[in-house]
C-alpha cells in the first residue's frame, strides 16, 4: 500500500504481517475516535465492548440514539477498509474474497480477523513432499486417506484444520458445559488438546510446517473459540483468563502429538488417538463425575487497636470505600456486612457486588472468635465453588494490637483441581484481604465511619468485565448502590 488511499482499494493482495500491522493502527484510532465520541455524550467506553453483546452500547436499551448514530457514523469508514482489507487478505490465501462479508459480523469480526492475520498464504505443495499431488511424471500411487482430505494447499490445510477443531471443540463445550455441566478433566485438558492435535496434523500433513509453528498455530483455534464464547455470552472474561493457561498448555501438547504423528506412516495410524482423547475424557466425567475437592484459605493482617474494638468491625461492617484493586474485573467485590442478633443463631449478611452470603452464626465468642456457616451463596457460584464455613479469629497481641486472622472452606467443583484451587486460593485471598485493610482502617480510625456511606464505585473497565461473566456480573441493585 503505497498511500492511505490504498485502504479502500478491493484490487491486489495484502500479506498477513501487512493486514496484522494495518489493522492494529486502524484499530488504535478507531478506538481513540470511539472514546472522544463517548466522552462527548458522557458515556464510558473500553475494548471490550467491542467483543461482548453483553456490555455493548449498541444493543443496550438506555443508549441515547444521537449517542447510537454518531458511533455507527463514525464505523462505517472503517468497515468499508476492513472488508476491502480481508478481501486482498482472503486473495492472497487462495480463498475466494467473497467470505470477506464475514468481517461485518459484529463481536465476531475480530475472530475473523485473528483467523486472517495468521493464516498462510496460498502455496504450492512440496514435491517432495508425501502429500503432493502433481499430475506431472509418473502416475502416482493412488492417494492415501489423509491426502484425500487435506487440501495440498497451506492455506486450505489451515482452513480445515482451523474448522475441524473449533467444531470439535464448541462441540464439546455444548456437552460438558450447557448440557451435562460436568467441569472437569475432559473440558480443560481433552479438549485444548485434541483441538491442539488437529490443527497440527492438519497443517503439518505432508512436511509443509515444522514444529515451532505447528505449535503456534494450535493457539489460533483456541483463541477464535474463545473470541466466539466471549461474543455470544456463553463465557466472560473471568472464566477466559483462568482457563486460558491451562488451554494453551493443553493445546501446545496436543500440536506435539499432531505434528508428530502427520509425520510417519506408522504414526498416523495412531492419529485416532489423539483425536478420540478429548471425547474419552469427557464420556468418563460424564459416567463417573470427579468428587469435589476441599480447601481452606487464610489470610491474616496486624491492627493497631484491641480485640474489643475490631470485634466490632468483624461482626458487621460499613461499605467499603477504598478503591479496587484490579482483580476485582474478575472476581466479585465484597461491600459491607450486615448481622441480625447476637451469639449463635444470629445471621449474618455479606453483601457482594454479585449478591449476598447469607452467614447463620455457629461460634460467637466476643472478642476473640467468629465463626459462621453458609446458608446462601450468590447465584451461579453453585457449578464451581461451594463455600460452607467462614471464621474470623482475633489473637491480642502483647503490644495491645490485634492479629486478626479469616478463614474460608469450601468445596472446588471444577478439575483438575490442584490448577483451580491456584485461582481460588487467590481470588478469595484478595477478597478476604479487602475486608481485612477495611477492618483494619475502621478500627484504627473509627472517626472515619461516619463518613462512609456509599462503597467506593467500580471503574468502568472492571464493571464491564464483571458483566459478562454470570459469576461475577451485578446483582440487581448494585449498579445503584455503587453509583454507576
Amino acid at each position: 500500500m503505497r498511500h492511505a488511499l490504498d485502504l479502500f482499494s478491493w484490487e491486489g493482495r495484502v500479506s498477513r504481517r501487512a493486514y496484522l500491522a494495518t489493522g492494529i493502527v486502524l484499530f488504535g484510532i478507531k478506538y481513540g475516535i470511539d472514546v472522544g465520541i463517548s466522552m462527548l455524550f458522557d458515556h464510558a467506553w473500553n475494548p471490550l465492548m467491542y467483543l461482548s453483546l453483553r456490555v455493548s452500547p449498541l444493543l443496550a436499551d438506555a443508549t441515547p440514539r444521537p449517542y447510537l448514530l454518531a458511533l455507527v457514523g463514525a464505523a462505517l469508514p472503517f468497515l468499508w477498509i476492513g472488508v476491502s482489507l480481508s478481501a486482498r487478505r482472503l486473495r492472497d490465501m487462495g480463498i475466494s474474497p467473497f467470505w470477506s462479508g464475514l468481517f461485518l459480523l459484529p463481536f465476531l469480526q475480530f475472530a475473523f480477523i485473528l483467523i486472517l492475520a495468521v493464516a498462510p498464504p496460498a502455496k504450492a505443495a512440496d514435491p517432495k513432499a508425501p502429500g503432493y499431488r502433481d499430475g506431472a511424471g509418473p502416475t502416482p500411487a493412488p492417494p492415501a486417506f489423509f491426502t484425500r482430505i487435506i487440501p495440498a494447499g497451506h492455506a486450505g490445510a489451515f482452513l480445515l484444520g482451523l474448522a475441524l477443531s473449533i467444531a470439535s471443540g464448541l462441540a464439546c463445550f455444548v456437552v460438558t458445559v450447557q448440557i451435562d455441566e460436568t467441569l472437569g478433566g475432559g473440558l480443560f485438558v481433552g479438549v485444548p488438546f485434541g483441538m491442539g492435535f488437529l490443527m497440527a496434523f492438519t497443517t503439518a500433513y505432508g512436511g509443509r510446517i515444522g514444529l515451532g509453528r505447528a505449535m503456534g498455530y494450535s493457539l489460533v483455534p483456541l483463541g477464535v473459540a474463545m473470541l466466539i464464547l466471549l461474543a455470544f455470552a456463553w463465557e466472560g472474561v473471568a472464566c477466559l483468563v483462568m482457563a486460558a493457561p491451562i488451554l494453551a498448555g493443553m493445546a501446545v501438547l496436543g500440536a506435539i502429538g499432531g505434528y508428530y504423528a502427520s509425520g510417519a506412516k506408522a504414526l498416523r495410524m495412531a492419529s485416532a488417538a489423539g483425536v478420540l482423547f478429548a471425547p474419552t475424557l469427557i464420556g468418563v466425567d460424564i459416567g463417573a463425575p470427579p468428587e469435589p475437592r476441599s480447601y481452606r484459605v487464610v489470610s491474616e493482617i496486624r491492627i493497631d487497636a484491641p480485640p474489643e474494638v475490631v470485634w466490632r468491625s468483624v461482626v458487621s461492617f460499613p461499605p467499603i470505600d477504598s478503591q479496587p484493586d484490579p482483580i476485582f474485573a474478575i472476581v466479585a467485590m465484597p461491600i459491607e456486612a450486615r448481622i441480625d442478633g447476637e451469639d449463635p443463631g444470629a445471621t449474618r449478611r455479606c453483601i457482594f457486588t454479585n449478591g449476598e452470603f447469607v452467614e447463620p452464626i455457629l461460634v460467637w465468642d466476643a472478642p476473640r472468635e467468629l465463626r459462621f456457616g453458609v446458608e446462601r451463596q450468590p447465584a451461579h457460584l453453585g457449578r464451581y465453588i461451594d463455600v460452607h464455613q467462614g471464621q474470623f479469629l482475633l489473637t491480642r497481641n502483647d503490644d495491645g494490637s490485634t492479629s486478626l486472622r479469616g478463614t474460608t472452606w469450601y468445596d472446588l467443583r471444577v478439575h483438575p483441581a490442584g490448577y483451580w484451587h491456584f485461582w481460588t486460593e487467590t481470588l478469595l485471598h484478595a477478597i478476604h484481604m479487602r475486608v481485612l485493610d477495611h477492618v483494619k482502617n475502621i478500627s484504627e480510625h473509627p472517626e472515619r465511619v461516619a463518613r462512609m456511606g456509599r462503597p467506593a464505585p467500580l471503574p468502568s473497565w472492571i464493571a464491564s468485565s464483571n458483566a459478562t461473566c454470570n459469576c461475577t456480573r451485578h446483582a440487581p441493585g448494585t449498579r445503584q448502590i455503587l453509583g454507576y
